[in-house]
């Protein structure tokens, strides 16, 4: 299966890029001893270079990385080792290390589109996406067709919350190739997050003929007609991607939420129970079961559901007040008490003065 946009950033670095041949050094004819000083240094250099491509290969990056540095010594003003020492600790998942070798690197071939790519991707799982942004777009202006460096910039503008330049760089990505999916899920992303509706139909619908198979495209297609409160065809279409995708614990959550709407508890209830198989720490459809629960009047079951919710979010303080209703109804009142002033206290703490409004008239309730 396709892995999922914005999840991870996929890997641009080629093993084969990040060993290059080292140039020949400048030989002094008249010299014989420097000449064979030069020569040792060259050898040793080499066999440095050689020894840290194999143990990059066997997986050692921790070793590979000492024998990079260990070059440097001989060569410190060559950025392909540079490189080479970037790409072994982006291996070891130094993400920040790395960052630094690539800024090596760059200032000693400031022309070269890779390593500023190399340089973003880092920069970016370092979590620095502004300086991320600024070395992929220099990438795109030094290589301005190749597709790998406008998504880098594209996933990292998404991140910033740019979504106009991502926009843009949909448009740069179709105009080198129109059938790229990437490309479709940039401006999907951006466009659902500009509120942009109308435009974001279009494309769907557009991208939904291109990659009938595309999950996300079926997804985010399959929540405009939930928005709509188009519920049969929101469930069809989610029913249809399940059976294509199966282990997408997100699929069966929307399900059940429909199927609830719909007061279709058990079906619900089944659909949360998949979720949560796939995804057994997920709050969202742990807490979408609890509520079928508490509608079937299953106030064990829901007590305990609650519990577990809140053992993976204590500052929830939706939970509290529906564990809250669950101990009332297996008539624990005074328990149900401590958790309702709880969940006013929590609302309260965030601000959420209706939700105060509503635990103040069931304690009245209760305490009367």
């Amino acid at each position: 299966m396709k892995s999922k946009l914005l999840i991870h950033f996929t890997s641009y670095l080629l093993l084969s890029s990040a060993f290059p041949a080292i140039s020949q050094p400048l030989q002094i004819v008249n010299s014989p001893t420097i000449l064979l000083s030069q020569n040792t240094r060259q050898s040793q250099l080499n066999s440095l270079l050689t020894k840290g491509k194999e143990l990059i290969l066997k997986n050692n990056y921790i070793e590979a990385i000492a024998t990079y540095q260990q070059a440097l010594t001989l060569d410190s003003k060559n950025p392909r080792i540079f490189s080479a020492l970037g790409y072994a600790y982006s291996l070891e998942k130094n993400y920040s290390e790395a960052a630094i070798a690539y800024q090596q690197a760059v200032n000693l071939e400031k022309n070269n589109p890779e390593f500023y790519n190399a340089l973003g991707y880092n920069l970016a799982n370092a979590g620095d996406n502004v300086n991320s942004a600024e070395a992929y777009a220099t990438a795109v202006k030094l290589e301005p067709d190749n597709l790998n460096y406008h998504l880098g910039l594209a996933i990292v503008l998404l991140r910033l919350e740019e979504y106009d330049r991502a926009v843009d760089t949909y448009y740069r990505m179709v105009a080198i190739d129109p059938n790229n999916e990437n490309a479709y899920e940039i401006i999907i992303t951006a466009l659902k997050k500009q509120g942009r509706d109308r435009e974001l139909e279009a494309i769907l619908q557009e991208a939904g003929q291109k990659f009938p198979n595309n999950v996300y495209v079926k997804y985010k297609l399959a929540e405009i007609f939930l928005g709509r409160g188009e519920l049969e065809r929101a469930l069809t279409s989610l029913q249809e991607l399940q059976a294509q995708e199966p282990e997408i614990w997100v699929i069966s959550f929307k399900i059940g939420q429909i199927l609830q709407q719909k007061q279709d508890l058990e079906g619900a209830k089944q659909a949360y129970e998949t979720a949560l198989n796939l995804q057994p720490n997920s709050t969202e459809a742990r807490e979408g079961l609890g509520s079928v629960l508490l509608a079937k009047q299953d106030y064990l079951n829901a007590i305990v559901v609650y519990r577990r919710v809140l053992e993976l979010n204590p500052q929830l303080a939706s939970a509290y007040y529906n564990l809250g209703l669950a101990l009332q109804g297996r008539q624990r009142p005074e328990d149900a008490i401590v958790q309702f002033q709880k969940a006013e206290e929590l609302y309260r703490n965030q601000g959420n003065m209706e939700g105060v409004r509503q635990v103040e008239t069931i304690l009245k309730q209760l305490e009367s």
